[in-house]
């Protein structure tokens, strides 16, 4: 018997969970990159090798994006973080779905805070949805098993 196929995943299907936050619905996310910077070092009288360590994990951004409503859930939560509120950190979950709707992959953020809020253009000659976008740094980011 032939082994199963399973196909990747398509993007398009997913849910966001804020803690704190009303259901909402994003248009677009840009899941964090995490990395790790090794660190040389040469060892003794080894001049011509450098030997590497792994240094401190860094993640990168999320970026949610959604059409703009009368919701001001988003612009709340950066005001908060801009007044320097504790409680602007929520955790957020991510699920992806696959074409039954069925739990696929789940990513755990915790520690999101707003580094960045901001709008679309306006454009007189315009008829595309206004985009309300926010950026968040992420003290973790990993897939739920």
């Amino acid at each position: 018997m032939p082994p199963i196929r399973k196909d990747p995943y398509c993007n398009s299907q997913y849910l966001v969970e804020i803690d704190g936050l009303p259901d909402t619905g994003f248009s677009r996310v840009i899941l964090p990159e995490c990395r790790i910077d090794p660190i040389e070092y040469r060892e003794g009288i080894e001049t011509r090798s450098r030997r590497k360590l792994l240094g401190t994990p860094a993640i990168g951004k999320l970026v949610l994006e959604r059409g703009l409503t009368n919701s001001k859930a988003l612009s709340d939560w950066y005001k908060a973080a801009l007044e320097g509120n504790p409680l602007a950190r929520r955790n957020i979950a991510i699920t992806l779905l696959d074409e039954k709707n069925t739990n696929v992959c789940r990513w755990k953020i915790t520690g999101a805070i707003p580094m960045k809020y901001g709008i679309s253009p306006l454009t007189a000659k315009g008829d595309e949805v206004l985009i309300e976008t926010i950026e968040l740094a992420c003290e973790s980011f990993q897939r739920d098993e």
